[in-house]
């Protein structure tokens, strides 16, 4: 997954562009969600991360 995020009020303006890959085992719909879900905190944990850096 490849997320550009641009917040231009935050700070005097930020951006910032994510990429991510997961990946879980089975080729199953449920691995899928699975995969989603770890990609989904990996990118809240990046972004969270980047928020709190000072510029």
């Amino acid at each position: 997954m490849l997320a550009h995020i641009c917040l231009l009020t935050y700070q005097g303006g930020r951006a910032v562009t994510l990429a991510a890959q997961a990946s879980y085992p089975d080729a199953t719909e449920a691995s899928v969600y699975q995969a989603a879900r770890i990609l989904q905190r990996r990118l809240d944990d990046a972004f969270g991360r980047w928020l709190r850096i000072e510029h």
